[in-house]
């Protein structure tokens, strides 16, 4: 089952961040390119939480092999959409998330009943047999959790109609 991201108003505070799959953030202050730069780069760094994993190394590693003009930049999206990552992205206009899941209702509650912008975009894997990543088409799981997803939909499409904004934290999950 798809983890619900508890709501956390200092990524506003901190300006931005990432979520890594199990729902742990990391605050950018801001500079997402700056943070993974240094992700990947201060392996040797005493910050366990942030250390790569060796299928994340090694990932890393193909994707610089791939795609030489790797930038601090596309890095940023390497995390999201090869790590799976979701990057928190904050502007005058609206807060925003773009993540890889599959169930964004569910991983996302408290966030679109804060009015949150919830960007899904594809996940990126290797294909061992091409050597190369690839987009892949995603969809839930199973059909159970496709209607788990939309009837999180359902009940945030009912909170947002019938509650104030200042309400609706008493609905967090």
């Amino acid at each position: 089952m798809e983890l619900v991201v508890p709501y956390d108003e200092n990524l506003i505070k901190n300006n931005g961040g990432y979520i890594n799959k199990n729902g742990k953030i990391f605050y950018t202050y801001g500079n997402h390119d700056e943070f993974a730069y240094n992700y990947f780069n201060d392996n040797n760094s005493k910050n366990q939480s942030m250390m790569l994993t060796k299928e994340e190394l090694q990932l890393y590693k193909l994707w610089l092999e791939n795609y030489k003009c790797a930038s601090d930049s596309t890095l940023t999206d390497f995390m999201v959409e090869v790590l799976r990552f979701d990057k928190v992205v904050l502007s005058n206009i609206y807060n925003e998330i773009i993540t890889t899941s599959t169930l964004p209702h569910i991983r996302f509650f408290n966030y679109y009943l804060m009015e949150w912008n919830i960007n899904c975009i594809k996940p990126m894997v290797y294909n061992k047999e091409k050597k190369r990543l690839e987009y892949i088409d995603t969809t839930p799981n199973s059909r159970m959790a496709e209607n788990l997803d939309r009837n999180a939909e359902d009940k945030i499409y009912y909170i947002k109609k019938h509650y104030s904004l200042e309400e609706r934290h008493s609905f967090f999950k």
